[in-house]
């Protein structure tokens, strides 16, 4: 749908074509309802907050749902990190939402001593966990163990490797912010055409709340 088909469609819904028994909505609160069940829809489709439980990746549906906002970015450090043998990697000027997988790039010498380049997931780690991992031999970050913390003073991430790593490139594939949807400006909806009807119906079931009309 285009931006004006939503707003038609979402008038059609309030049943306001040939009533005047709900009030009028102007296009800007139009716009924000739809606005706001985007972002509803999207982080139901993220996190498997919906009714069958299903997260992004799980099925192909939830996959298109939400494949146009998905994007990928290498980037480099910014940085040394807080903790010892860390790199720090900005975030700042990416539409980022939520994070679907990280990985970096690292170099480091095998047993005959020739340097070797690859790609290794990184793992998530919360800042009360870091302590009991670095002392832990068999869980601190190893040659093919790469850690990753919220940066504590910036908009980015900060990754922990083990001292005989060298961490290059920072690989996040993500799912960016999604663009506003604005009659004025004529910005339709970036989603896949085939959740536009259900974007609708969840703004209207907003508007419906908002002027405690709800239906069943």
């Amino acid at each position: 749908m285009t931006v004006q088909e939503m707003h038609d469609s979402f008038n059609l819904g309030l049943d306001k074509v040939n009533s005047g028994a709900l009030p009028n909505f102007l296009a800007i609160e139009i716009d924000a309802f739809l606005n706001e069940a985007q972002d509803e829809f999207v982080e139901q489709r993220s996190w498997g907050t919906n009714t069958k439980r299903q997260g992004l990746e799980e099925t192909q549906k939830r996959r298109d749902d939400l494949r146009l906002l998905v994007r990928e970015v290498n980037l480099n450090s910014s940085g040394v990190g807080m903790k010892p043998n860390s790199v720090m990697f900005d975030l700042d000027g990416i539409e980022y939402r939520h994070a679907m997988s990280a990985e970096c790039t690292i170099t480091r010498l095998d047993c005959r001593g020739t340097s070797i380049t690859e790609r290794v997931a990184v793992t998530p780690i919360t800042a009360d966990r870091y302590a009991t991992s670095i002392a832990d031999p068999f869980n601190r970050p190893s040659e093919g163990r790469v850690y990753q913390m919220d940066a504590a003073n910036n908009n980015g991430v900060e990754v922990i490797h083990s001292p005989n790593v060298t961490v290059g490139q920072y690989h996040l594939r993500y799912i960016k912010e999604p663009d506003r949807i604005n009659l004025n400006n004529g910005a339709d909806c970036e989603l896949a055409d085939h959740t536009h009807r259900e974007i609708v119906n969840m703004a209207v079931a907003h508007a419906l709340g908002n002027i405690e009309s709800p239906r069943v």
